[in-house]
């Protein structure tokens, strides 16, 4: 039971990153509008149209241009943000699992 709760857990923390990179790859960093006037960061564009108007990846995705968008797809891909996760997922789920059954094999 516990083993099952734990890589529950594991799945749910990995699909939860996924999820994340995934909601940054296709609605943050493209460009699915017409870039409107130059290709620079322009804070001050509308965006009460949107649902969550300000806080919105949309939003954001308006105010940044497509070179910059990318700058940070790339940063957040590389290095401890998408690494970290699954290490943890090896430490806290994996490494006990196997200690458990070396254990159990050693008597």
């Amino acid at each position: 039971h516990d083993f099952n709760v734990k890589m529950l857990k594991s799945a749910l923390s990995s699909m939860e990153r996924l999820g994340f990179i995934g909601t940054l790859a296709f609605f943050f960093v493209p460009q699915w509008e017409i870039p409107g006037g130059r290709q620079e960061i322009n804070l001050n564009r509308d965006c009460s149209d949107l649902l969550f108007q300000d806080s919105s990846f949309f939003c954001l995705q308006r105010r940044l241009p497509s070179d910059d968008r990318r700058w940070v797809f790339e940063k957040l891909m590389t290095g401890p943000f998408c690494v970290a996760p699954f290490v943890q997922i090896i430490l806290k789920v994996i490494v006990p699992w196997v200690a458990r059954h070396l254990d159990k094999f050693s008597l």
